[in-house]
């Protein structure tokens, strides 16, 4: 509705399994302010996340699982569908695909394929309340905050797209942490 179309915005995983176990305590004691645990399993949920996306007319990342057919645009990239900061593999072709799949056999429930994304990385913290931090990632852990004199289309555009994803899964109470690119 205010044009986000220009630039893709990506959003991935948002919180980590303790937030979870928080999130469960809070909803069996009936505390207020906790968003549901489904929508937390959701956001930790590579694949479940992506298909709330696709949804809910975010774009998404195609994700699959590798032992099902990958309905691939390579290059893609395989990693772990658990895992935060492991292995990741970036694959061109099909016979690529294939050749991992038969190296990793045994373990194929473990992976999953997602389309590749190139662009600008933004860390976007969003606090109670709808303060926000803006960060840019300079390479290899490195994250630059953003002065009011660096805001640009694309952040601002990252911006628009992690507070719509913030108050569409009832998370606004929360502190998160936004990973995206503005393709």
């Amino acid at each position: 509705q205010r044009g986000v179309q220009a630039c893709e915005i990506l959003l991935g995983t948002t919180t980590d399994a303790a937030f979870e176990t928080l999130v469960c305590l809070g909803n069996a004691f009936s505390s207020k302010g906790f968003p549901s645990p489904s929508t937390i399993r959701r956001c930790r949920d590579k694949l479940l996340l992506d298909r709330w996306l696709a949804q809910n007319g975010f774009n998404y990342l195609l994700s699959a699982p590798i032992s099902s057919e990958v309905r691939a645009r390579y290059p893609i990239v395989v990693k772990g569908i658990d895992a935060k900061n492991g292995p990741v593999h970036r694959l061109q072709t099909a016979e690529q695909l294939a050749a991992f799949k038969t190296k990793n056999s045994s373990e194929l429930g473990k992976w999953i394929a997602q389309r590749e994304v190139c662009g600008i990385e933004y860390r976007i913290d969003i606090f109670p309340g709808g303060s926000f931090l803006i960060l840019r990632h300079e390479g290899a852990e490195v994250y630059r905050n953003l002065l009011k004199k660096d805001v640009c289309a694309a952040s601002t555009l990252a911006l628009e797209c992690a507070n719509a994803f913030h108050c569409q899964s009832e998370l606004e109470g929360q502190i998160v942490k936004y990973d995206i690119i503005v393709e």
